[in-house]
């Protein structure tokens, strides 16, 4: 199995516990997918969106950032890391994102 395919194992594996509503499982599996893969931009988006439901906001920021970093053209992390500022109340901030 490539580092890719083993990935995105962890990514699926992730996805299925958030339809399960197990956040704190699917976050340990999107960090092993992380180990493989630093740079996916769609598994740090991931990342960011189980912190955004958790209500963990700097968290979801950080990684809604470094979705963007590895992918500028990711628009969903850029709507993400703008509701994430909202809910922050740093709404001047959510509209430049």
């Amino acid at each position: 199995m490539t580092k890719l395919e083993l990935a995105e194992k962890y990514n699926k594996n992730a996805i299925a516990l958030i339809k399960k509503q197990q956040y704190k499982k699917a976050i340990v599996f999107f960090k092993k997918s992380l180990k493989v893969a630093p740079l996916s931009s769609p598994i740090h988006n991931n990342l960011g969106i189980i912190y955004l439901k958790q209500k963990d906001y700097k968290k979801a920021i950080l990684e809604f950032k470094l979705a963007i970093s590895s992918d500028p053209k990711n628009a969903k992390a850029f709507n993400n890391l703008g509701n994430a500022y909202k809910y922050l109340s740093e709404l001047d901030r959510a509209i430049l994102n």
